[in-house]
């Protein structure tokens, strides 16, 4: 049986600034962006969307992903951080890719960018 283990921390900073500048990347936030349907929603969208590349592959690990949520929710620059194979990497790429828009992140009632981190490890459940 093929499953996945799905880290679902995802990670954000927290940070504010006296001006809110559309142009400015955050890592820090006073709202992180969220999964429409939180948590499990985004495990239910991974488990759904996410496939294991090449049954011939016999491997485990995790790929770890970083993307950024833009001011209108929208997945954008999905970018692997660190890499488990090229047919994982393009996998999780792709799922990311895809994805439906988020609730953005905020500094006080803007929505801003927000840089994210994402585990996603495969593995092959025994």
């Amino acid at each position: 049986m093929v499953s996945f283990f799905l880290l679902s921390n995802v990670f954000a900073l927290a940070q504010t600034r006296n001006q809110v500048d559309q142009t400015y990347l955050y890592l820090y936030t006073s709202k992180i962006p969220e999964f429409k349907g939180g948590e499990l929603g985004l495990v239910r969208y991974l488990k759904k969307n996410l496939k294991w590349p090449n049954t011939d592959i016999d491997t485990r690990g995790t790929v770890i992903l970083s993307f950024v949520i833009a001011a209108d929710g929208s997945v954008k620059n999905v970018k692997v951080e660190k890499s488990l194979s090229d047919e994982f990497d393009n996998e999780a790429k792709k799922v990311f890719s895809l994805m439906p828009k988020w609730i953005p992140g905020k500094v006080g009632t803007k929505n801003v960018a927000v840089k994210m981190y994402f585990p996603v490890s495969f593995y092959i459940d025994d």
